[in-house]
């Protein structure tokens, strides 16, 4: 899971950051550990955020480290899920600068076109971010530039698990919100996506929809309902993918011993066809080089156990 928001630094001591509080992502995480067959749970977030005991928690502060972390675990863990709910913030500091070097730079290049603001804004000598900025300094401005869209790069990172990702925005229409977590479920290969509106969270009412690829939805209006709505969808979601796994692996050897060609023995072998991650389609950070994500909403985790899926049943975790 990821969980909580990012913090974009300034300098040593100022960030950009974010109202989350990983609340969500805590409890949905709970409900992954919880009843007879207990996943274990890896949970991405920063220090601040809310963390459940019994995770394997992975510290991230901005969208860099966030990214680093992700690639580095999913390159060494196979994982079922991934419920990506980090508030991952969209832009990050490029320059810091103030507005008087800024207008001697302008009047130096004795342009005053949109494309020399622009270039000047791009070049304009900054101040050192090294050390803490002065609060004597007046007019301070800031140059910001996108961060990775995290999310683009999750389905390349760990083929075949339960994506979910979080659409947020602010006193949109419902139509709009819909639109805009279909849009999302739609260029980063999620599962499931969860869509709420910033009007709509209020301390423990927070209204949300889970859509999945089909279209079909689930409204809640409690964290404690959409954390346990998320966790029986992801459950379900890979208790399906598991078992046309094994059926297409059933298939495999039966053909074998016909003398057809086997099919057993290499997992991603027997990843369900259709619109499974196995089949999904160009993605950036993806291992064979493929084309490329984000999200804002919540908290976030990924679940994982051994490296079979199949010992579900023996160990009763998550594979």
């Amino acid at each position: 899971m990821t969980a909580g928001g990012t913090a974009e630094r300034i300098d040593p001591v100022r960030v950009i950051a974010n109202a989350a509080s990983g609340r969500l992502g805590r409890l949905v995480a709970e409900g992954f550990l919880a009843g007879p067959e207990p996943a274990r749970v890896t949970y991405v977030a920063p220090r601040a955020a809310e963390r459940p005991a019994g995770v394997d928690w992975l510290e991230t502060t901005d969208a860099a480290s966030l990214e680093a972390v992700l690639r580095h675990h999913l390159s060494r863990h196979r994982v079922d899920a991934i419920v990506h709910s980090m508030a991952v913030g969209d832009y990050r500091v490029r320059t810091v600068t103030t507005a008087a070097r800024l207008a001697q730079d302008l009047a130096d290049r004795a342009e005053d076109s949109p494309q020399a603001v622009a270039a000047a804004l791009r070049a304009a000598p900054g101040l050192d971010r090294d050390h803490k900025l002065s609060s004597r300094e007046s007019e301070l401005v800031l140059l910001l530039e996108p961060t990775p869209k995290i999310i683009a790069g999750l389905a390349g990172l760990a083929p075949g698990a339960v994506l979910v990702g979080f659409k947020l925005l602010s006193q949109a229409a419902p139509e709009a919100l819909r639109r805009a977590a279909l849009e999302l479920m739609a260029d980063n290969h999620c599962d499931f996506v969860l869509a709420n509106d910033l009007a709509d969270i209020t301390g423990d009412r927070h209204i949300g929809q889970l859509i999945d690829r089909a279209g079909n939805s689930q409204r809640f209006t409690t964290k404690a309902a959409i954390a346990a709505g998320i966790v029986a969808a992801v459950r379900r979601a890979v208790a399906e993918r598991d078992t046309a796994s094994g059926e297409r692996a059933e298939n495999g050897t039966a053909e074998g011993d016909r003398g057809g060609r086997p099919t057993g023995g290499d997992p991603a072998e027997h990843r369900p066809t259709g619109e499974g991650p196995a089949e999904r389609g160009p993605l950036r950070g993806d291992p064979a080089g493929r084309a490329p994500e984000g999200n804002p909403a919540g908290g976030g985790t990924a679940v994982r156990g051994s490296t079979k899926r199949n010992q579900t049943q023996h160990d009763g975790r998550m594979a």
